[in-house]
């Protein structure tokens, strides 16, 4: 939905969207997902800060990171969850599913946050600031925003820039993105106020794909053969993934490159 359509929508007195409860359930972490503390303790530190960002392309694990990560902060304080998809161009219906999102781990922010009071005015002028104190006052509480890059909107980036900008200090908010959100990051890098993960951040560590294709999918494979495979992938999570799948349809499966490190370099890995 474009900005003259979700005007429209707010204009012509429409009802409050339908939630799509699915969208506010974070995925379940895989048992064969590692563990990568390097990266959740890196996350941890976005506390304080305007922006947490994770943004590279497909295939890095960003999702499976951030809903590892909520899944270990859920223990100590509040972290919503929001899948975005192309329906949230319209900022009623992005901010009717984020604001349940938060709703559902801070039930104490009242029903007056809620897109719909706004009527025919800006979500900015109404809603967001009375979002925002109701959030002051829970104390830390995160909110993910997985899938960022689904949201193409002007009102509605300009909106979440608005909220970036007048968040509470306790507050952090976390987006996943394939790629470069159109928010104001260069002024957010320069007052130390944005923490970013990116594709080189993401590319498993020789220790990493160790742990993955032994020590979960337990292929066995010798350092050698492993720090070919993460030479061969760059450390490319899907890469890696697809190695693991292809040796367990090998017929030597056991031991495929026993005697021959460099037979793992010579191994064609999809790109």
């Amino acid at each position: 939905m474009d900005d003259t359509a979700a005007t429209d929508r707010v204009q012509e007195g429409a009802g409050p969207p339908v939630l799509i409860a699915t969208k506010l359930h974070p995925p379940g972490v895989r048992d064969e997902s590692v563990p990568r503390e390097r990266l959740m303790e890196r996350l941890r530190g976005g506390l304080g800060l305007r922006l947490s960002l994770v943004a590279c392309p497909a295939g890095f694990g960003k999702t499976t990171l951030v809903a590892a990560w909520r899944e270990a902060e859920a223990a100590r304080r509040p972290v919503a969850w929001l899948t975005v998809d192309k329906g949230d161009n319209d900022p009623v219906v992005f901010w009717s599913h984020a604001i349940e999102a938060l709703r559902r781990v801070c039930p104490d922010i009242g029903a007056s946050v809620s897109p719909d009071a706004a009527g025919a005015a800006p979500i900015v002028d109404l809603v967001l600031p009375r979002l925002v104190n109701a959030l002051a006052d829970q104390g830390e509480v995160a909110l993910i925003l997985d899938d960022f890059h689904w949201l193409t909107s002007s009102a509605v980036r300009e909106s979440v820039a608005w909220f970036v900008d007048h968040l509470p200090p306790a507050f952090q908010l976390v987006l996943s993105s394939r790629t470069e959100p159109a928010l104001r990051l260069a002024a957010l890098r320069a007052h130390g106020e944005l923490l970013e993960l990116r594709a080189d951040d993401l590319r498993f560590t020789s220790g990493e794909a160790e742990a993955f294709l032994n020590g979960r999918l337990g292929l066995g494979l010798v350092p050698q053969e492993v720090d070919g495979l993460v030479e061969r992938t760059q450390g490319w999570p899907a890469g890696l993934y697809l190695a693991a799948l292809s040796l367990r349809r090998c017929a030597t499966a056991t031991r495929p490159y026993a005697g021959s490190a460099s037979r793992a370099a010579r191994w064609p890995i999809s790109s």
